[in-house]
């Protein structure tokens, strides 16, 4: 297909070019050859390892389609033992143990993560995510708590769309003009 030539010839000027590989998965995805995206997409991991954050979600993605989520996580942990450090790595590890029902040392991966990095945000969420599944309430209580006293408290000044009022403090209604639901 022409679709392959362009990827042919991407390919032939620069073997150390992620973008077709990425692509050319895309394509062979929507083609519902998950195995065959999943092997362009690992190839370009090699070539890029920092585009996991923008692979991850589509390898998941292609194993699920091809029912091997067990492959998913394989493929994670191996690349965990190369790039330890990744913390999006370890957010997706985690997750695929938590849907194969893996939950205790998922969990206790998010929480090392957690404690190396209080502020990653999506492993409080992932945290709260399985807690509530599993009917642990109030320790998935606990996570959003958490999740929430992390968030940045946002003081960026809000404006009256009316009258121009500015004020940190979210107003129903303008201090200065009396213009209801007119704060942005």
């Amino acid at each position: 297909s022409k679709a392959q030539r362009s990827f042919r010839r991407a390919v032939a000027a620069d073997r150390r070019c992620a973008e077709p590989y990425v692509a050319m998965g895309e394509l062979r995805l929507a083609q519902s050859k998950p195995r065959k995206a999943i092997h362009l997409w690992c190839r370009a991991l090699d070539l890029h390892p920092r585009i996991g954050v923008t692979l991850y979600p589509r390898l998941h993605a292609a194993y699920v389609a091809d029912d091997q989520l067990e492959g998913f996580r394989d493929l994670m942990a191996r690349r965990r033992l190369a790039s330890p450090d990744d913390r999006e790595l370890t957010l997706w590890w985690a997750r695929a143990q938590i849907q194969l029902g893996v939950v205790e040392p998922a969990l206790q991966t998010l929480r090392t993560l957690l404690h190396d990095a209080p502020c990653y945000y999506p492993a409080y969420a992932e945290m709260g995510r399985a807690l509530l599944r599993a009917g642990r309430d109030v320790e998935s209580g606990k996570a959003f708590e958490e999740l929430l006293e992390h968030l940045p408290v946002v003081t960026s000044p809000l404006c009256c769309r009316l009258c121009g009022t500015r004020d940190t403090i979210l107003h129903w209604r303008c201090p200065q003009c009396a213009e209801w639901d007119s704060f942005d």
